[in-house]
C-alpha cells in the first residue's frame, strides 16, 4: 500500500503556515505595545525633568528644557507637564486612562484658543515676536496664530475668533453648555451680596 505524499505534505504547510501566523501577530502585538510603552514612559521622565526644571533642581539641562517650553508655549509652559503626564499615563494603562476623541479636539481647541488670545491681549503688532521670543504671553505659537489673523482681519475680530475656540473647546472638553456657565456665573454673582452680609451680621452680633 502506497501513502499519498502530497497529504502528508500539504498538513506540514498548513501547520507551518499556522505557527507563521502566531509568531507574525504575536510580534506586532509586543512591537504595538512595547512602543506605547516606550513612548509613555519617556513622556512621564520628560515631564518630571520639567517639573524638576521649574524649580531649578533639574540642573542646566533642565534650565534649557525650560528656557525652550517657554519661547515656545509662552505662559502656558507651566501646563506642558500636566499634558505629558495625562499622555504617558494613557500609553502605559489604555484600559485603565481613557482619552476620548471629543475630549482630545476640545483640549486642542481650547489651547487654541488660550495661545491666540494671550498674544492677542497683551501683544501689539510691533512687540509680537520680542513677546514670543522673551517666553511671554502666547509664546511662538501664540504669535503664530494670532499675527497672521491680527494682519488679515484686525486684533478684535482675531480675539473674538480665538475666544470661540476657548468656549468651543471648553464645552467639548468639560461636557458644560454656555448656558451652565451663564447660570454658574450668574449665580456666583447673586450669592456673593448675601455671603458679605452674613458676614458682616455675625462681625455685628459676635461677642467682643
Amino acid at each position: 500500500m502506497r501513502l499519498n505524499p502530497f497529504a502528508r505534505k500539504s498538513r506540514r504547510v498548513r501547520k507551518t503556515r499556522q505557527d507563521s501566523t502566531l509568531i507574525t501577530n504575536e510580534d506586532s502585538w509586543l512591537s504595538s505595545y512595547a512602543r506605547q510603552s516606550i513612548i509613555g514612559i519617556f513622556l512621564l521622565i520628560f515631564s518630571f525633568i520639567t517639573i524638576l526644571g521649574f524649580v531649578n533642581a533639574a540642573g542646566p539641562a533642565g534650565e534649557a528644557i525650560i528656557i525652550s517650553l517657554r519661547s515656545i508655549f509662552g505662559w502656558l509652559a507651566y501646563a506642558v507637564p500636566l499634558v505629558l503626564i495625562a499622555e504617558g499615563a494613557h500609553l502605559l494603562w489604555p484600559q485603565k486612562i481613557y482619552l476620548e476623541k471629543m475630549r482630545v479636539i476640545g483640549l486642542a481647541l481650547l489651547f487654541i484658543g488660550l495661545f491666540g488670545l494671550l498674544h492677542v491681549i497683551t501683544a501689539t503688532p510691533d512687540d509680537a515676536i520680542q513677546l514670543a521670543h522673551e517666553g511671554r504671553a502666547g509664546g511662538y505659537i501664540g504669535f503664530l496664530l494670532s499675527f497672521p489673523l491680527s494682519q488679515a482681519l484686525s486684533r478684535l475680530a482675531a480675539g473674538l475668533i480665538f475666544l470661540g475656540s476657548l468656549l468651543i473647546g471648553s464645552i467639548l472638553t468639560f461636557r458644560v453648555s454656555p448656558a451652565d456657565i451663564w447660570d454658574w456665573f450668574f449665580n456666583k454673582i447673586r450669592s456673593a451680596p448675601d455671603e458679605t452680609n452674613e458676614n458682616t451680621t455675625s462681625e455685628v452680633t459676635s461677642p467682643t
